[in-house]
């Protein structure tokens, strides 16, 4: 018979037998059955997670769109909700900071890099010993140590060499410990400084103060698959220390180069926004008030095999030169909401050009050469030598540079390019970028010399490396706009900086460019002293990718010399002697390229 309490619940006696029946077995199970339960029901919460997770990076589609992330992130943190203490709801909880990281890696999105951070923490928090702790630790570490935040970091740091389970990771932790304290102790010396003289009532002189630190003004580049010319322009010199960096796959950060530049700060005119690179060799350039008194210069690497960075003066600028090996640079796409496809435009079909049935020098010489950049010295701002009459060097290596291209232009097929077409400036760094960016097979710099010694006069033709006499080193000096003591520190670091450079290359150019010169000059009755191949550090030459020389065609402060510079048929022999001079060179090239082809 039904009882009134079933009545009213709407239950008869055969639901009622079955659920005493269920809450007697319920009461019967022990707690390992309780626990073999939940575990296998986490282990296939955290397997269908993991599965979701494989599909979503092999689908191209599913890739594109956000809604497909944001649930297999919700897979993994439904397995932390439901079993909290299980060994999988470590690892779940461990996945989701890496999953926000490869979305930010393709929509760019600063909250999802946020929330790969706030999820590492909240790892760290929820498992304090866990299976990935040390790691966990060791990153947000790294994170609150390159945002200055020093005593989060310490304490992150500490708990990782607490741990020792990564002795890479237990030793930089280390390292990075003695920085912060060193760190710390300077930001306590700071605010006693700042106390000391609120106390004292000091008024500071805030012009002044600004003044002793240098500002870095502009970061230009210049590339090419294979080359890049990074240039860090400094208002006074200041000291610098760089380092490579791993790649960072937690956080999709690629390999990192970056400076610090002490006793600096970056200006005002210095947007602090990143440059984008994206040719190959580096993503982008970004720059950064790392602390008071550093500016930080990063470079995010995609492919590069070796770099270079040294510093010119006058002004101070660093330079940092990065070769590797032609790849087709990356194009990321953002994640949308919905996954568009866009026809891609058709590529207009290019016309053959008709083959050239003429045989020019550069065919005979079996087209060894292809490119030649031909720089003049000096322009705008900077004249150069001027003459006692009043004729400027600028003015006179550039018609040269004129004459020169027109005779290759006429006679080969060589491409010729000229750094300057009029009197502008431009820097000589940028002089050696424009000859590794087109990719030139020769590089010749054209200038007038000059001298104390006004009886001095003749032809010397240079290449780079340590000076070979007094005169070079003044020679040197007066190009680079710099005293002869800076040259002497430059020729310090200058063994390291030639490892690229083709010295012996140049050296056979310039020997066979001065000796065509000299002979066509006195052959046309224009007689000029061969003051022979030298060499020295020119600031035009460093990093030149290719055989390179710097031709001091006359001396501008002889009065016999100047008289010749004025003449238009004078520089005619002139460039005429350079090229014949180039093109020798271009045929020896070629025939002990194909000696040693037989050998």
């Amino acid at each position: 018979m039904e009882t009134k309490a079933c009545q009213r619940i709407g239950l008869n006696h055969g639901k009622v037998v079955l659920l005493f029946i269920l809450f007697t077995f319920l009461l019967l199970l022990s707690d390992e059955s309780f626990a073999k339960i939940n575990k296998s029901v986490s282990l296939s919460l955290y397997t269908n997670a993991e599965k979701s997770y494989k599909e979503l990076k092999k689908s191209k589609t599913k890739i594109k769109r956000r809604d497909k992330w944001e649930l297999v992130i919700n897979k993994y943190q439904l397995v932390f909700n439901k079993f909290p203490k299980s060994k999988e709801a470590d690892e779940s909880l461990y996945k989701i900071p890496q999953i926000y990281s490869e979305l930010y890696h393709i929509s760019k999105l600063k909250k999802d890099y946020d929330s790969s951070i706030d999820s590492l923490r909240k790892y760290i928090k929820k498992f304090p010993n866990g299976k990935h702790s040390s790691f966990a630790n060791y990153k947000i570490g790294v994170i609150d140590f390159e945002d200055d935040k020093f005593n989060d970091a310490k304490k992150h740091f500490e708990k990782v060499i607490s741990q020792n389970t990564n002795p890479k990771e237990v030793k930089d932790s280390k390292l990075k410990l003695k920085v912060i304290d060193v760190r710390l102790s300077e930001k306590k010396d700071e605010k006693d400084a700042v106390k000391e003289k609120e106390e004292k009532v000091v008024t500071v002189n805030t012009h002044e103060k600004e003044k002793e630190f240098a500002y870095v003004s502009s970061i230009k580049h210049w590339t090419t698959p294979t080359y890049t010319r990074i240039v860090i322009s400094v208002s006074k010199p200041v000291k610098y220390i760089g380092n490579l960096l791993k790649e960072d796959p937690l956080f999709q950060k690629p390999r990192r180069l970056y400076l610090d530049l002490s006793g600096a700060k970056i200006s005002k005119k210095l947007i602090e926004e990143p440059i984008d690179i994206n040719d190959g060799l580096l993503k982008r350039a970004r720059s950064g008030q790392y602390t008071l008194d550093t500016v930080r210069v990063v470079l995010d690497i995609e492919n590069i095999k070796n770099y270079k960075v040294f510093n010119l003066e006058d002004p101070f600028r660093i330079i940092i030169d990065v070769f590797g090996e032609a790849i087709e640079a990356k194009k990321e796409e953002p994640v949308d909401s919905i996954a568009k496809e866009e026809k891609k435009p058709e590529k207009p079909i290019k016309k053959e050009k008709p083959k050239d049935t003429t045989i020019s020098l550069a065919k005979q010489l079996g087209l060894s050469v292809k490119t030649i950049v031909i720089d003049s010295g000096h322009g705008g701002k900077d004249p150069g030598a001027l003459g006692a009459k009043g004729i400027k060097e600028k003015d006179i290596v550039l018609k040269i540079a004129k004459l020169l291209e027109k005779k290759f232009k006429e006679k080969t097929d060589i491409t010729v390019i000229l750094t300057r077409r009029k009197d502008v400036f431009i820097p000589l760094e940028e002089r050696t970028a424009i000859a590794n960016t087109k990719k030139a097979d020769i590089f010749v710099s054209i200038h007038v010399n000059a001298s104390r010694n006004k009886n001095a006069a003749g032809i010397e033709t240079y290449y780079l490396n340590l000076a070979s006499d007094k005169g070079a080193i003044e020679t040197a000096a007066r190009e680079n706009a710099i005293s002869t003591k800076k040259i002497s520190d430059l020729q310090i670091i200058l063994n390291d900086l030639m490892l690229n450079s083709k010295i012996d290359e140049s050296s056979r150019l310039a020997g066979t460019v001065q000796k065509y010169l000299v002979d066509h000059l006195n052959k046309e009755g224009k007689h000029s002293k061969n003051l022979g191949v030298k060499r020295a550090p020119f600031y035009v030459l460093i990093g030149a990718a290719m055989p390179s020389i710097l031709v001091e065609t006359a001396f501008i402060t002889n009065s016999e010399d100047e008289k010749k510079l004025k003449d238009d048929k004078h520089l005619d022999v002139i460039a005429e002697g350079i090229f014949k001079g180039i093109s020798k060179y271009i045929e020896e090239t070629k025939v002990s390229y194909k000696t040693e082809k037989v050998k």
